[in-house]
């Protein structure tokens, strides 16, 4: 079994910025392009712990958006 954020996406957000959450392959990722985070999923739990986040720079992330094809948000905004 893996994760699937999908029945979890009302509940699930950001820890920094409170913004939607979009799953990518092994990590969840926040859709806010001031926070731009990655929580990775370990034994099918994502880690949501805002110390243990990866930063994206701001093109890896735009990708992982353009490959979900997902609209971005700004500012906190969700």
């Amino acid at each position: 079994m893996s994760f699937d954020l999908e029945p979890l996406q009302n509940i699930l957000a950001c820890p920094k910025c409170r913004s939607k959450l979009i799953q990518d392959d092994t990590r969840v990722v926040c859709r806010n392009a001031d926070c731009r985070l990655a929580f990775e999923v370990l034994d099918d739990i994502p880690v949501m712990l805002i110390d243990e986040a990866q930063q994206l720079v701001q093109e890896e992330w735009e990708t992982v958006l353009h490959k979900l094809d997902k609209p971005a948000e700004s500012n906190g905004q969700p």
